[in-house]
């Protein structure tokens, strides 16, 4: 009578355990296909990459061990970018399709040249040729490449007289350092007659901003995997290095003496624009820090230096942060500061924020998709002044 109850007791907490545990994996399924449900109900498709089939750049990849599947714009870095010893590159010879691009919302093919840049093959020279460097704002990847600024001022240009050929050296998340190199390593092989410097706000260092969390295989399928990886940064590793915590502390320091905080809406008061500030330090809030512009500078330096040396005018065009824009105030102390400096290196250099701030009240169209990147009506906005600017000089 007792042999019984005591063989099935050493079983029943083991069966209460698999009860629990098939419970947190039915609420946990349940829960993962709610949300999956409500992800496609109420948000846009991910944005999803793919890479053009190219026998040599399997290759490639299969030489670097690199994967081409991966998804996400930011998670195609193995096939569209590539890492060098002087920061990121595009791939040379590559092309991919980016669907739902998380900015715009479009499908947007992006090629490169044999020299790692946006656009076709630069070819023989036959008329001026304009070479643009700078990060994300002039690679555009979030727009066709005839509605990106670089493009739009060729265009215009061969319409109106006086053509020109502008090439796109632009590349997503980089820097003064490595804008720098790419002219030095790739740029002056375009034999260019003018290069014009892309200045963003936060070019004091490569973007801090460019993160992305890889979506595994098996949730290849799942809307809601690909809108977190894209959207919940802090979960991704870094693509890029920061700036050392020293020199972004100091940016800080400086801030908080210059440009002290206070409450209201940054678009009304420029106390509650410094901490709006504050808030992007070791981003576009950098350029507000003398300590900032103490690294800034002598780049600007080496690029005049560099222009001097390989014959070509250099130009620089300030591109400003959105809340600049649509504040009610001005705001300009760094594109102030980069007037200045331009002025002591006898660089020419054209402020956009005039320029943006005008268009702001003569359209009700959106200018920025988000802090700085241009929109359509805001790229054709920029493209004339820019024409006027770079002809202006180059007659000079």
């Amino acid at each position: 009578m007792d042999e019984a109850p005591r063989a099935e007791r050493p079983s029943r907490p083991l069966h209460r355990l698999f009860k629990v545990l098939a419970l947190i994996l039915y609420w946990v399924g349940a829960g993962a296909l709610l949300g999956e449900g409500a992800t496609r109900l109420l948000l846009p498709p991910p944005e999803r990459v793919t890479v053009k089939p190219n026998p040599d750049l399997d290759r490639r990849l299969a030489a670097e061990n690199s994967d081409p599947k991966s998804l996400g714009y930011y998670g195609a870095i193995n096939a569209l970018y590539i890492k060098t010893p002087t920061g990121r590159r595009l791939r040379a010879n590559t092309e991919v399709v980016i669907e739902q691009h998380r900015l715009s919302q479009r499908t947007i093919t992006l090629r490169t040249n044999s020299l790692g840049f946006r656009g076709p093959e630069p070819g023989a020279k036959t008329r001026t040729r304009v070479l643009f460097l700078g990060d994300s704002i002039t690679m555009a990847p979030y727009l066709p490449e005839e509605e990106t600024f670089v493009r739009l001022v060729q265009d215009r240009s061969l319409e109106s007289g006086g053509p020109l050929q502008t090439i796109n050296a632009g590349v997503g998340g980089i820097g003064l350092e490595a804008e720098l190199a790419i002219l030095q390593e790739t740029g002056l092989r375009t034999d260019p007659d003018l290069v014009v410097l892309d200045f963003y706000l936060n070019d004091v260092q490569e973007s801090p901003g460019v993160r992305i969390l890889h979506v595994p295989r098996l949730l290849a399928w799942s809307w809601l995997a690909q809108h977190i990886a894209l959207n919940i940064p802090f979960l991704a590793p870094r693509e890029v290095p920061e700036a050392g915590e020293q020199e972004t502390a100091a940016w800080l320091n400086d801030l908080l003496r210059d440009f002290p905080s206070g409450p209201g809406a940054p678009s009304k008061d420029p106390a509650a624009f410094n901490g709006l500030i504050q808030d992007r330090y070791q981003d576009w809030g950098s350029a507000w820090s003398q300590s900032a512009w103490r690294l800034i500078e002598p780049l600007l330096a080496e690029f005049k230096r560099q222009s001097e040396v390989h014959k070509f005018k250099l130009l620089f065009i300030c591109f400003p942060v959105a809340a600049q824009v649509e504040a009610d105030f001005v705001y300009d102390q760094p594109q102030r500061r980069l007037m200045t400096a331009a002025g002591r290196l006898g660089v020419p250099a054209l402020d956009l924020l005039p320029v943006l701030r005008q268009a702001r009240g003569e359209t009700a169209e959106p200018l920025f998709y988000d802090e700085c990147h241009q929109t359509p009506e805001g790229s054709r906005r920029i493209a004339g002044p820019i024409l006027d600017f770079i002809r202006r000089e180059s007659a000079r």
